[in-house]
């Protein structure tokens, strides 16, 4: 059985949309299994979405989440949709830019909460709801990276952070 195709991958032309996740009318690639993340688009087509819409996608995709993990995207998706758009307001390239939510790393079950590709670079975010990160979260982050750069093929040669 072959792996389904891989948003990152698809989205690792510098400064690209991915081909397979951005499609007309909103759809995400991801709602439908084909790629291994909750949600898969450009910074526009993100923040231009109704948080409820993203978090109903999540939701189909992480079919065991709980009252708290819906709780968490419920006060994190409003606020990381604000900071998209801040970023593209201020630099316009932004809007080439890839959000991937809930990607699940290759041959794992584990899922960062958020990629951003952008020319090239590979950036992971955890949200934790929190104002200061413990050692724990930041070592969580930098291991997401690290699995990323030596277990994904796209991500080998890319600065992963």
């Amino acid at each position: 059985m072959s792996d389904p195709p891989d948003p990152i991958a698809a989205g690792a032309e510098p400064g690209q949309p991915p081909s397979s996740g951005s499609k007309p009318g909103g759809g995400t690639g991801c709602e439908t299994g084909a790629e291994p993340c909750g949600w898969l688009s450009d910074l526009p087509r993100f923040y231009g979405t109704e948080p409820r819409v993203v978090r109903l996608r999540l939701e189909q995709f992480v079919r065991d989440a709980g009252p708290d993990q819906v709780r968490a995207w419920d006060d994190s998706i409003p606020w990381l949709q604000r900071e998209c758009r801040e970023l593209v307001d201020a630099y316009d390239a932004a809007r080439t830019y890839t959000a991937i939510l809930e990607y699940e790393l290759p041959r794992e079950a584990r899922r960062p909460d958020v990629i951003v590709l952008e020319n090239g670079v590979v950036v992971v975010l955890e949200l934790k709801g929190k104002a200061v990160p413990s050692q724990a979260d930041i070592d969580q982050v930098f291991a997401y990276a690290r699995d990323l750069r030596s277990y994904h093929r796209e991500c080998a040669d890319r600065p992963a952070c």
